[in-house]
């Protein structure tokens, strides 16, 4: 799966209207912008069809169109402008407030594969591949896309500039093996 977006489009609020548009008229909007939206699980559901306990179990989550699990919450609008959330607790084996070394997590998230990704990534924007630019990329998308695993009270688990350090080290072993 490639990268989250680092913005995704969800509300637009119109003050001639004094209210939130529609979710599809939002999405229109986003789609003109060329902003990427949330898709939409259900459309025109008539309420007393839904089951919204269903999202009380996380593994009822849909699939992400963006990273390789279950997406991280549901909003759930209507056209009125009700709406509700519901967030998935990011599980893993270790409770987040437990600090893991900073090369534990390069292994764990700067993989041969998410490597390969950052460098196709940044040659598709036409930008330099440096080993500083793919660790910078590389650090971002990962940050951004498992937050909930490597930040507890909005601090990251373990050092932040030894992780980045760990990145690089773990690119430049991909540059000098990829040669």
């Amino acid at each position: 799966m490639g990268f989250a977006p680092p913005f995704v489009g969800v509300d637009v609020y119109s003050g001639r209207k004094d209210q939130f548009l529609s979710p599809d008229s939002a999405t229109g909007v986003f789609k003109r912008l060329g902003i990427p939206a949330l898709s939409a699980i259900d459309k025109e559901l008539n309420a007393a069809h839904a089951d919204l306990s269903r999202y009380e179990d996380e593994s009822e989550f849909p699939p992400s169109a963006w990273r390789d699990r279950h997406t991280a919450g549901v909003l759930i609008r209507d056209k009125s402008g009700g709406r509700g959330l519901a967030w998935a607790e990011e599980s893993s084996s270790e409770p987040t407030s437990e600090a893991k070394a900073a090369t534990e997590l390069a292994n764990e998230y700067a993989t041969k594969e998410q490597i390969t990704q950052t460098i196709a990534a940044l040659r598709e924007g036409d930008q330099s591949v440096t080993v500083d630019t793919i660790r910078d990329r590389l650090v971002a998308d990962v940050t951004r896309e498992s937050y909930a695993d490597l930040f507890s009270e909005e601090e990251f688990l373990t050092s932040l500039s030894a992780f980045q350090s760990a990145v690089a080290e773990r690119v430049q072993q991909h540059q000098s093996s990829s040669e």
